[in-house]
């Protein structure tokens, strides 16, 4: 019975944990929307995929260039 209940908490703490990110997520998205349009959501998605790229860069420069 222990081992069931486990499993059943992990799901919740993980249900809990995803809902809690989507609302960060979209409570971010309809801020930039409200302030600025459609236009503030283009900033914001050119924002993170610059971000992106920025982190890529930074992954494949640490691949290449480690130290052995």
């Amino acid at each position: 019975m222990d081992e069931n209940e486990g499993k059943g908490m992990d799901r919740l703490y993980g249900f809990l944990f995803v809902a809690i990110l989507v609302t960060i997520l979209v409570s971010i998205l309809l801020f930039a929307y409200l302030q600025k349009g459609v236009d503030g959501l283009g900033e914001l998605a050119s924002g993170l995929f610059l971000l992106l790229i920025w982190s890529g860069a930074v992954t494949l420069y640490q691949k290449l260039f480690k130290k052995q």
